[in-house]
């Protein structure tokens, strides 16, 4: 499982800055690609064409799914640095 779980945990870059390291949690591209998304499910609700489908909701969904995606890369993080503390 272990194998599993690093074969999918994305890569992180860090540097050190003294005692503590400095880690980036997310690659810009999932941002990117997230923030699209957004942006285009708000611009096709205002097309007429558009109207009968539920893109409101569509649009809440994903957000909260990327809120909950960053959420837990950053508790991943936390637990990393505490495990590596002890």
């Amino acid at each position: 499982m272990a194998g599993l779980i690093r074969i999918w945990s994305a890569p992180s870059v860090s540097a050190q800055i003294g005692k503590y390291s400095a880690a980036m949690l997310f690659r810009f591209h999932e941002v990117v690609s997230v923030l699209t998304l957004i942006v285009a499910l708000l611009i096709a609700k205002h097309i007429p064409a558009a109207g009968a489908l539920p893109l409101s909701q569509m649009t809440g969904i994903v957000c909260f799914l990327f809120a909950i995606f960053l959420s837990l890369r950053i508790y991943n993080a936390e637990l990393a640095r505490i495990r590596a503390e002890e």
